[in-house]
């Protein structure tokens, strides 16, 4: 079974309660005496998922249900359950060893202790729990299938793309700077003439700066002028490669700068961008073709909130 992708922002909502929150068929034991807030067909959502989904860790004795946040719980419930009944419906299959080694990782995450204490805070039995991490795969395998399967991106997409937002490769022209700076302007003024008498520009940056990265000769690497103080950027911007400016006074103190070198402004090539561009579009398609079939699921299927039970909570 392929795994669905997590990157996905419109789909990971669906999920992220998957591990916390178990959707179960009415009619099993204890869940059968909870209180139903929601049905999506013959699937029963109870307040106790809806706790485990507000409160992940265990639910505070104090604590006050925020209405807003439990109705968005109970509709990402209600969406897992569409889903999980589309996937009974068209024979997605997830196997025992699927099962086995999700838990395993789960279990290897909280550690033994952890997970075990995790279950008795959301009163959870590890036969529940196992049935969540069923059904959680089962979610990822019927998204898999209905979506990402049916998603592809051409290089001729890539490239239209790619022409249509050339502005967005551009890549800004970048100085390679050292500094010196102080809370002096007489020690900047020290630090120059240390220069103008031979002294490197690296050990005067060790001996008298106070910037961070006087260890490593002032060396700031290269940067881009919007992240350079406005001062100092208006010096970089027209000090040639190997010039030394003289004292800048800036909000952060008073500094020296050198300019090593300079890298032009230029446009990333296609090559460079293709892999970024083609998740971008896949991205895009997946969650559209996501919204559109979930849309379609929830038409095919009969979904009820009750509000009353739902105030109760």
């Amino acid at each position: 079974m392929v795994a669905w992708r997590p990157k996905w922002a419109a789909v990971a909502v669906v999920l992220l309660l998957a591990a916390a929150a178990g959707c179960r068929k009415g009619g099993e034991g204890e869940a059968a005496r909870e209180l139903v807030v929601a049905r999506a067909g013959d699937r029963e959502i109870k307040a106790a998922d809806v706790y485990r989904g507000l409160y992940p860790q265990g639910r505070p004795e104090d604590a006050e249900v925020d209405a807003d946040a439990a109705r968005r719980v109970v509709e990402q419930l209600l969406e897992r359950s569409t889903i999980l009944a589309w996937a009974e419906d068209n024979g997605v299959d997830v196997t025992d060893a699927d099962v086995e080694g999700r838990l395993g990782l789960i279990k290897a995450d909280y550690g033994a202790r952890g997970f075990a204490s995790y279950l008795k805070s959301q009163n959870l039995t590890a036969e529940a729990f196992e049935e969540t991490v069923r059904d959680d795969l089962a979610v990822e395998a019927a998204i898999e299938v209905a979506v990402v399967e049916k998603v592809s991106v051409s290089y001729d997409d890539v490239v239209a793309y790619y022409n249509v937002h050339a502005a967005d490769f551009e890549v800004p022209a970048e100085f390679h700077v050292k500094q010196i700076l102080t809370d002096d302007k007489a020690r900047a003024e020290e630090a120059l003439a240390k220069l103008e008498y031979g002294a490197t520009f690296e050990e005067v940056a060790r001996e008298l700066s106070i910037s961070p990265d006087r260890h490593a000769g002032g060396d700031v690497g290269y940067t881009a002028l919007e992240a350079l103080p406005p001062e100092v950027a208006a010096v970089v911007e027209n000090l040639p490669p190997g010039r030394t400016s003289g004292v800048i006074t800036t909000p952060y103190g008073f500094e020296v700068v050198k300019v090593v070198g300079v890298r032009e402004a230029r446009r990333r090539p296609l090559t460079e961008v293709r892999p970024e561009v083609e998740d971008l579009l896949r991205t895009e398609r997946e969650e559209e073709l996501y919204a559109r079939w979930l849309e379609e699921l929830k038409k095919s299927t009969k979904v009820s909130v009750d509000d009353k039970a739902l105030a109760e909570l």
